[in-house]
């Protein structure tokens, strides 16, 4: 894939994917919040491509939640692998949640949580393919059950814009 690198406000783009995802979380009477909790949110991203992983987690996270319940998306500092200072987006639900032993597994192609193969739909590429446009970008992604004993929390990661050499293109 070619990605078209450019510094992205974060903020932006998720709040535009929450209203994308709003007719499909109203028709399971989920509410949807963004927080945010870092000072910078200006990614070095392909926009687009972001926006399809923040879509596909959103997408999910509704999906799986229980009616009458919150999903969320947060904007906080992280860091890469490296130690970077980086941007960290994570998308929690209400929902069933993971099996630990699943938490690395639902990344790859072809696999679904065992929890979540309920006939909703799904091939199980979608997050095979957030991970590898993640890993394109130099960041990662993994997923955790919520602290609060209910539901998951998918993050990423991403290089800060400030960070980052300004070449328009890169091929992953």
């Amino acid at each position: 894939m070619t990605y078209h690198m450019v510094p992205v406000d974060m903020e932006s783009l998720a709040a535009g994917v929450l209203a994308q995802c709003e007719g499909l979380a109203r028709s399971r009477d989920v509410r949807l919040t963004l927080h945010k909790s870092a000072l910078d949110v200006c990614a070095w991203c392909d926009a687009q491509r972001i926006g399809q992983v923040v879509f596909n987690l959103l997408s999910n996270a509704i999906k799986f939640s229980r009616d009458d319940s919150t999903v969320g998306i947060t904007l906080s500092p992280g860091r890469l692998a490296h130690g970077r200072p980086a941007l960290q987006v994570s998308v929690s639900d209400q929902g069933v949640g993971i099996p630990e032993a699943e938490l690395q597994a639902i990344f790859e192609k072809f696999v679904q949580s065992s929890k979540t193969k309920t006939g909703s739909g799904g091939t199980g590429l979608g997050l095979s393919i957030c991970r590898q446009i993640l890993k394109d970008h130099g960041g990662q992604i993994w997923a955790e059950n919520s602290r609060a004993g209910h539901g998951a929390v998918v993050h990423f990661v991403l290089p800060l814009a400030r960070y980052e050499s300004r070449n328009d293109a890169v091929a992953g």
